[in-house]
């Protein structure tokens, strides 16, 4: 485990592990086992929508940044502070890296990704002229906020990489999440402890946040190519009625179903055959 405090001036430059989303239905395969109630369904449909969220800006910075580090070193670039994620109206996700001059924030590269795939690209050659926009410099101050707020509650991240962040839009209320990702570091395995959200308001503070998993486990990741691998991992969680939405990210990333068991309740996320659960290796970040 590592300090949060220790990982707070290498989040700035780490590289990644990705409007609201659109109600849709569970995939097949995501079910319940033993009768759970309306509310309980609700919450767990809803976490999978976030958790597709999740899934989707982490897999954009992840593969965007493999594009820029294609193109330059970032050790040549001390101007960089870091990357920000939107979502645009064609539906795929905006991976913004932003430098700094004089104070002022700029866009220094700005690309469009399909899930992992780079549907354009450019490196800004006079980042002054694209100063980051608004919506963004909001977001670089919640990611701000949220990170000093997790070295001030010292939490620990559950792997030795630097943390990877994944910034959502504004909730209803106009808060902003951020979720604080323990990244995977080991081949063949995901973190599945060592994620935090923060929200944070208008004004940059943060006003609420939760941690998904008070120790530190991992699961699985299996290549959709593994010949007699296992059934599923099965594990026990005791913070929600429901999966919430990490849990959901982190079986997207597993290709192998997830069965959780909440009290009574037994679940399978099983993202094997969807959109967003089709990797050959799954992870982001360093």
């Amino acid at each position: 485990m590592t300090k949060f405090s220790l990982l707070l001036l290498a989040a700035a430059l780490a590289a990644p592990g990705a409007a609201n989303a659109q109600p849709f239905d569970l995939p097949e395969g995501v079910g319940v086992e033993e009768q759970a109630t309306p509310q309980q369904e609700a919450a767990n449909q809803r976490a999978s929508e976030l958790g597709l969220q999740i899934y989707l800006h982490d897999q954009a910075a992840w593969h965007g940044t493999d594009w820029v580090r294609a193109r330059l070193d970032f050790a040549d670039h001390p101007e960089i502070k870091g990357y920000v994620t939107e979502e645009l109206a064609s539906g795929n996700i905006g991976l913004v890296y932003y430098a700094e001059f004089d104070g002022a924030l700029y866009e220094f590269a700005r690309l469009e990704m399909a899930g992992g795939k780079v549907i354009s690209g450019e490196i800004m050659q006079t980042p002054q002229d694209h100063p980051l926009s608004r919506d963004l410099q909001r977001q670089v101050g919640a990611r701000q906020a949220a990170l000093e707020q997790g070295a001030k509650e010292q939490l620990q991240l559950c792997t030795s990489g630097a943390v990877n962040t994944v910034i959502l839009p504004p909730s209803e209320t106009g808060e902003i999440p951020v979720y604080l990702l323990s990244a995977p570091v080991e081949p063949g395995r995901f973190p599945l402890g060592g994620h935090y959200l923060f929200n944070v308001d208008a004004g940059g503070k943060v006003v609420s946040g939760r941690a998904f998993m008070h120790s530190c486990t991992d699961v699985p990741v299996i290549n959709r190519h593994v010949i007699n691998g296992p059934e599923n991992y099965t594990t026990a969680h005791l913070l929600d009625d429901h999966p919430n939405e990490i849990l959901h990210y982190v079986a997207r990333n597993m290709n192998l179903p997830l069965v959780i068991g909440t009290g009574n309740v037994l679940w399978t996320l099983d993202y094997r055959d969807s959109a967003g659960g089709d990797q050959d290796e799954a992870g982001g970040g360093e």
